[in-house]
């Protein structure tokens, strides 16, 4: 929006160092004052008021951005694709996301092999946004936040080097799109561990998504507790756009 401009003062200001035209110069700014310049910066104040109207509201959502944003400035100064380093340092639209309940959400029971892992019971599905089929949970167009949950159990071969990852895997373009959990045998130790991956991925059309397993040892599955009926295998999805 344009605001009234302010006529500048084309004359000569008064001045000590010239007495004789001291007066004159002095009543042609008082006259310009008068008839420019008060009505002008009247105008103006209302203008301007009129134009923050409701900057308290204004203040107070830009406020609410800056501080969701404050975690995604970690989170791209720490160039953390994968969340294995930092995982508190949420991306900006997951900061948005996790302020509501997710839009699907998909379990699994334990004891994962290597492969692809059960993915098998729809606890929520809002706008029947996704379809699930044969451990494969297919999503239209759209840019989603993923939150994706599972552990890491070795029964044996404790004193092996050889490692497993778990990864939420887009099979429609051949890429991982977070890794969830990482584990070494010889750190973990005929023990159990629980983590989470998460990320924002865009897709220009219909994709299908599964969580997979990758060991280097057959001591590897996904139970953290080592009951095939635990539900360890958690997927949380929200459609952002």
């Amino acid at each position: 929006m344009s605001f009234t401009e302010i006529t500048p003062y084309d004359g000569q200001l008064p001045s000590s160092s010239d007495p004789a035209s001291f007066d004159g110069r002095a009543s042609a700014l008082m006259s310009w004052l008068v008839a420019n310049f008060a009505p002008e910066i009247q105008a103006l104040a209302v203008e301007i008021a009129t134009a923050l109207n409701g900057e308290e509201d204004t203040l107070a959502a830009v406020q609410a951005l800056s501080e969701g944003l404050g975690s995604a400035a970690a989170y791209n100064a720490r160039d953390d694709e994968d969340m294995s380093q930092y995982p508190n340092a949420l991306p900006t639209r997951a900061a948005v996301a996790s302020s509501r309940a997710p839009d699907i959400l998909i379990s699994g029971a334990g004891n994962g092999n290597s492969g692809t892992l059960t993915l098998d019971m729809v606890e929520r599905n809002v706008g029947s946004l996704a379809s699930l089929s044969s451990n494969a949970v297919t999503l239209p167009a759209g840019e989603y936040y993923f939150e994706a949950h599972a552990g890491l159990r070795l029964g044996s071969n404790s004193g092996s080097i050889q490692s497993a990852y778990v990864e939420l895997y887009d099979t429609t373009n051949s890429e991982r799109i977070a890794l969830v959990a990482w584990g070494r045998a010889d750190e973990l130790g005929m023990g159990a561990s629980r983590t989470f991956g998460c990320c924002i991925s865009t897709f220009a059309s219909s994709v299908t998504i599964e969580m997979t397993l990758t060991r280097g040892s057959s001591g590897w599955t996904t139970s953290s507790l080592g009951n095939s009926d635990d539900r360890d295998h958690i997927l949380k999805i929200w459609r952002l756009a």
